[in-house]
C-alpha cells in the first residue's frame, strides 16, 4: 500500500504550497499581461510553462514520495527504491528545464528594455549559455550509463560513461552557473536605468524589482550545497530530500521574482490609480489624444509677456517607472514652443 513516512509528507505539503504560489503569481502576472494592458510576449509564454514545469516537479516528487522517497534507504525494497528514485531523478529533470525556462523569462523581459547591443549580447550570452548546461545535464542523467535503469538503481551491472562523482560536479557547475546568471541579470537594470533621467526614488524602485532575482541566485547557491547528496548513494532517497526542496524552492522564487515588476497595474487597481490599462509610453502625457497646453502670464509694471509652453506631461509622477516596467526603455522627445509678446518691444522668438 502506497503511504507517506519519514520526511514524505515534507516533500508533498512544501512542493505543492510552493506551486500553488507560483501559480499565483503567474496568474497575476497573465492578468496584468493579457488583461489590464492587452499585451503579451514570449516571455509570458514561458512564464506560463515554467509553472507547468514546477507542476510536474511537485507530482512526479509526490509520488516518488508515495513509494518511499523521503525514508531511509534500509527500510525499503531494491523494488521501492528503484520506483522512488526513478520518479524523483524524472521530477529533477523537468526542474532542470524549468530553471533554464525561468532564466529565458527574465532574459526576454530585459531585452524588450534595452536597446545598446552589448546589452543585447550580454543577455542572449547568459541565455544560450544556461539553456545549453541545463540541457546537457538533463539528457546526461539518462544517457550516462547502460542499462539507464542503473542510474535508479545501483544494483544493476552496467557501464556508465559518466561517473556519479562526475555527474555530481556538473550538477553543482549547473547550480554555481544559475546563480551567476542570477546576479548577471540582476546587475544590468543598475547598468541601463541608473543613467536615465528620472527621479532617483524612481530609479531606486525600477533597479530594485528588476534585481530581485538576486535571491534566486542565494537559492542556487545553497541547492550545490546541497547537491553534495548526490553521492550519497547508500541513503539517496532520505539524504537527498534537501536537494529536492532547494530546487523547487529556487524555482519558485524564479517565478515570483520574474512576475513582480510586471504586476505595478494589478496594485495600482487594488490599492488605487489608473486601471485603464494606460500604464506605458504610448499613452503617457496625453489627454484625449491631445497634448496639454498651457498659458503663463507674467506682468511687471513695465511690460507685459505671455508665454506658452507646448509639452510632452507625465500624468503623475511614477508613470516613467511604469513605462519601463511594462513597455521598455523608449526614447522621448519634448518639445517646447515658447511665444513671449512685451507690450514695449513687441518680440517674438519660437526655440525648438
Amino acid at each position: 500500500m502506497l503511504r507517506l513516512e519519514g520526511l514524505g509528507p515534507t516533500i508533498v505539503a512544501v512542493m505543492w504550497l510552493e506551486t500553488a504560489l507560483a501559480f499565483l503569481f503567474i496568474g497575476a502576472r497573465i492578468y496584468c499581461r493579457r488583461f489590464l494592458r492587452q499585451v503579451s510576449g514570449w516571455d509570458d509564454i514561458l512564464m506560463v510553462a515554467t509553472g507547468v514545469l514546477l507542476l510536474l516537479y511537485s507530482a512526479f516528487c509526490h509520488a516518488a514520495a508515495l513509494h518511499g522517497f523521503g525514508r531511509h534507504s534500509a527500510t525499503l525494497t531494491i523494488d521501492q527504491f528503484s520506483e522512488a528514485n526513478k520518479l524523483e531523478i524524472i521530477g529533477q529533470t523537468f526542474c532542470i528545464i524549468g530553471i533554464a525556462a525561468s532564466k529565458a523569462t527574465v532574459a526576454l523581459f530585459q531585452l524588450r528594455i534595452v536597446e545598446v547591443l552589448w546589452h543585447k549580447i550580454y543577455l542572449w550570452f547568459f541565455l544560450i549559455t544556461m539553456a545549453i548546461i541545463c540541457v546537457l545535464v538533463a539528457l546526461f542523467d539518462f544517457v550516462r550509463c547502460d542499462p539507464i535503469a542503473h542510474v535508479w538503481n545501483p544494483t544493476i551491472e552496467a557501464y556508465c560513461w559518466i561517473s556519479t562523482p562526475s555527474f555530481s560536479a556538473m550538477s553543482i557547475f549547473l547550480s554555481a552557473w544559475s546563480a551567476v546568471v542570477d546576479f548577471a541579470f540582476a546587475a544590468l537594470p543598475w547598468v541601463v536605468v541608473w543613467k536615465l533621467e528620472m527621479k532617483q526614488k524612481e530609479r531606486l524602485l525600477i533597479c530594485c524589482a528588476m534585481s530581485l532575482g538576486v535571491f534566486a541566485g542565494l537559492c542556487s547557491i545553497i541547492r550545490a550545497i546541497a547537491l553534495n547528496g548526490l553521492n550519497a548513494r547508500s541513503d539517496y532517497t532520505y539524504e537527498t530530500v534537501g536537494l529536492i526542496l532547494w530546487s523547487s524552492t529556487e524555482l519558485l522564487t524564479s517565478i515570483v521574482t520574474a512576475c513582480i515588476p510586471t504586476l505595478r497595474p494589478l496594485w495600482q487597481q487594488i490599492f488605487g490609480g489608473s486601471t485603464n490599462g494606460n500604464y506605458g509610453y504610448g499613452g503617457s502625457g496625453r489627454e484625449n489624444g491631445s497634448y496639454r497646453l498651457r498659458d503663463q502670464h507674467h506682468r511687471n509694471p513695465q511690460s507685459s509677456n505671455t508665454k506658452t509652453t507646448v509639452s510632452h506631461h507625465h500624468d503623475d509622477d511614477d508613470q516613467s517607472e511604469r513605462a519601463i516596467l511594462e513597455d521598455g526603455i523608449k526614447r522621448t522627445d519634448q518639445v517646447t514652443v515658447t511665444f513671449e509678446a512685451d507690450d514695449d518691444k513687441r518680440k517674438r522668438s519660437q526655440p525648438w
